[in-house]
């Protein structure tokens, strides 16, 4: 027996990527590593714009775990990306005097009708905490000026568990 056609393949483990966060306008690519030749199954399917390709976009209305499926060369791995809705629970009440300004802001921004015990989260793009202080005042005023120009999320809690979210943009 004579062999003329071989081939070899670096089989690469299934990637995710990076836990990331959103609101509702915003989506986000999945996955890190598309190979040749390999398929791919995403669960759940809901907020995505195809499941079986390998860097899908994700909108998700909540919080949503996905897990992703690699076969390549009979190896079957699997991965898992936490897509956080920061927009969930935003109370759209017109009637509501919260507010956040300047937004954007150079890193200086205040909150004000806030309810007492009120605790006021700021999460980055990869929803790591990087602030956290609970407001006894109906004004906070929270100073983000050490940190890089980019996007943020903040989510302020008040003492009968109302929440309401959004981004933060730093200029």
């Amino acid at each position: 027996y004579y062999i003329d056609d071989i081939s070899v393949e670096e089989v690469l483990s299934a990637n995710a990527g990076r836990d990331t966060s959103i609101t509702s306008i915003d989506s986000v690519q999945l996955g890190n590593n598309p190979t040749e030749n390999a398929t791919y199954l995403w669960q759940p399917t809901i907020g995505l714009n195809d499941a079986n390709a390998a860097n899908p976009m994700a909108r998700p209305n909540t919080t949503t775990t996905y897990i992703v499926t690699k076969t390549q060369c009979s190896v079957v791995t699997s991965d898992s990306v936490i897509v956080y809705n920061l927009s969930v629970g935003i109370n759209g009440n017109s009637n509501d005097s919260f507010k956040l300004y300047p937004n954007p802001t150079e890193g200086q921004f205040t909150f004000s009708g806030l309810k007492k015990e009120s605790t006021i989260e700021i999460f980055d793009v990869a929803g790591r905490l990087i602030y956290k202080t609970v407001s006894t005042n109906e004004k906070q005023t929270v100073n983000l000026a050490d940190k890089e120009k980019g996007i943020y999320f903040y989510r302020v809690t008040n003492e009968t568990g109302n929440v309401r979210q959004g981004k933060i943009i730093l200029h």
